[in-house]
Order: C-alpha cells, then structure tokens, then sequence
C-alpha cells in the first residue's frame, strides 16, 4: 500500500469517526435523560451560591455579576459534559482489506452474528477454577457462560 492510500484511508477515517461522534452530539442533544445528568452540577452551584446571598448582603452589581459568572461557568461546563459524553465507544480499522471493529461494552451482549475474538492459552484450558483461569477474566466468564447454557440446554432437552 502507498503512502498515498495511507493518507487517503487516514483521512476517511477520521471523517467516518467525526460523523459518529456529530451524530452522537445530535443524539445527546435530544435525550432528556441526558439533560437531566448534564444540569446536575450547575444546579447544584445556583443553590449554594442563592443559599449563601441568602444571609450575605452584598451590592447589587456584584451580585448580577456573579449571576452572569455563574451563567458562563454553567454553559462551558454543559459544553464540555457534551464533548466528553460523545465521545466514541468504538472504531472500525481496516487492514489489509479486513474491517475489524473494536468497541467497549459487554463482549457476550454483542450480536450473535460477528465474530468475537477470545484469547486462550496454547493449551485452550477449561478449568475455571480462580486457579488456572480466574473466574473474573474474560475467558472465565466465557466458559461459564458457555458450560452454564450447555446445561440449559441439556435439561431442557432431557426434561
């Protein structure tokens, strides 16, 4: 591959990822859970400061001043909650021809259709046992998974 083609996959790949992460923004924008997690801390911040004023007294032009300072911390604080919020959960590279899609979240709630990759030893051992395997690694929570549908099935089966 040239340094050309490089240079034009890099490019497309950061525009397919800044697509995802506006849509993203757009997405977040109309979620009211969202919303409501975002004006948590400004909110908190409006009532400590009208709590203090309350039994301070204090000229009238500094308070309006500090009401505008709180209005811009709200929104750059807003700004950024977005920012970080949209960020992305995974990307797709594509080598060699191969897409390989790498995404953060629970690998056993992914569609059944795409293949997952779990590595094993050289050995492929089964025992999970916190001793050989751990029963808090990937490939523990895996044959548990596993071994616990096959005995579904199996009574199911037979009962």
């Amino acid at each position: 591959m040239s340094n050309c083609s490089r240079k034009d996959s890099s490019k497309l790949e950061e525009g397919i990822i800044m697509k995802k992460r506006m849509s993203k923004v757009i997405e977040l924008i109309f979620n009211l859970n969202f919303w409501q997690k975002a004006w948590i801390v400004p909110s908190l911040l409006f009532a400590l400061v009208t709590s203090v004023l309350t039994f301070i007294e204090l000229d009238e032009d500094f308070k309006v001043k500090l009401f505008y300072s709180l209005i811009v911390i709200s929104i750059i604080y807003i700004l950024i909650y977005i920012i970080i919020k949209s960020g992305l959960k995974e990307i797709t590279l594509n080598i060699n021809g191969s897409l390989i899609e790498i995404t953060s979240g629970d690998i056993f709630q992914q569609d059944s259709d795409c293949y997952k990759v779990i590595a094993f030893n050289e050995f492929f051992d089964t025992t999970v046992d916190d001793n050989i395997i751990s029963s808090n690694s990937l490939n523990g929570m895996y044959l548990k998974k596993s071994i616990l549908m096959k005995n579904i099935l199996l009574i199911w089966i037979i009962g």
